[in-house]
């Protein structure tokens, strides 16, 4: 790529093209651990979090219903920061003039406002579609009044809750710097490598340390075998339909023995990849802004 192309697919904020192509897609917006109180006991009474997704800044809040609401962050009166909004448990409200606004965006008081005035009907905050789903809850900000796609039907989205759990981590990179790496299979046989192999139950580093299948002529492999001692594996890709990349790394661990893993890309930002023969990893790279990530 030139300079002119990358800087056109990594800015993703408001009017930019890729920021236009990325919002037709669910994003994630933030954990459901974030809102339990049992983590963070400041949710019990104030289920509210600031949020930045794709260079736009938004609060994102659980009423008492149980229904999300995520809308902008700015207030439509002055421009207040809702971030500081008191939560009222049928909406929040901001703290400068006193306006409420439901979850769906709806303004239900202007305290302000001559008895019967009718002011708060002809209201609204932007607000956006939220869904929750294998622990994760994810916004669309697509154009407003527009419907959005269903998500696809990943492993992670369809397994019950019993068998996934989710987590993140902030890059200070964009999103297709992110991207690329995880797509590299050539990097874990350095970055995720431990020099010696230890006992497959261990809890750090398990999503390395597992065995990528059962046992093979009496022997188990456990991933970081695999990835030390096959350091240049052979890369192999395939567009398998518009949007979904097969990636194939094999890697000979013996005459009679290969490697083999499949990782599938799909547009924009999402890959997956089994990690070993109990674990396969769903990563989606977040565009915060265009400078940093969440994966």
């Amino acid at each position: 790529m030139n300079a002119d192309q990358n800087q056109r697919i990594t800015r993703i904020g408001p009017g930019t093209p890729c920021g236009a192509l990325m919002r037709h897609y669910w994003q994630p917006a933030a954990l459901l651990d974030e809102f339990d109180p049992a983590l963070d006991p400041r949710m019990a009474q104030r289920p509210l979090k600031a949020v930045r997704l794709l260079g736009q800044d938004m609060v994102l809040f659980r009423d008492d219903t149980g229904a999300w609401g995520l809308l902008d962050r700015d207030c439509p009166h002055r421009g207040a920061d809702l971030a500081f909004a008191r939560h009222e448990g049928d909406g929040v409200r901001c703290p400068f003039h006193g306006w409420k606004f439901a979850a769906d965006g709806r303004c239900l008081q202007t305290p302000a406002e001559p008895m019967g005035s009718t002011l708060c009907t002809r209201v609204r905050q932007r607000s956006y579609p939220v869904m929750v789903r294998a622990g994760v809850i994810f916004a669309w900000l697509g154009p407003e009044g527009s419907t959005p796609p269903a998500l696809p039907d990943f492993h992670c989205f369809t397994a019950p809750d019993s068998h996934v759990f989710a987590f993140k981590g902030l890059w200070q990179c964009n999103w297709l710097q992110a991207f690329e790496v995880g797509i590299d299979p050539s990097h874990t046989s350095y970055l995720h490598r431990f020099e010696q192999d230890e006992a497959l139950d261990g809890a750090y580093g398990k999503q390395f340390r597992n065995a990528s299948v059962g046992e093979v002529r009496g022997e188990r492999w456990p991933m970081t075998r695999v990835m030390r001692e096959s350091g240049s594996p052979e890369i192999r890709h395939e567009e398998v339909s518009p949007g979904l990349t097969k990636i194939t790394t094999l890697r000979a661990m013996t005459e009679q023995l290969t490697h083999v893993r499949v990782t599938h890309a799909m547009f924009p930002t999402t890959f997956v990849i089994p990690l070993s023969e109990t674990m396969t990893i769903t990563q989606m790279h977040v565009p915060v802004d265009d400078t940093h990530t969440y994966w």
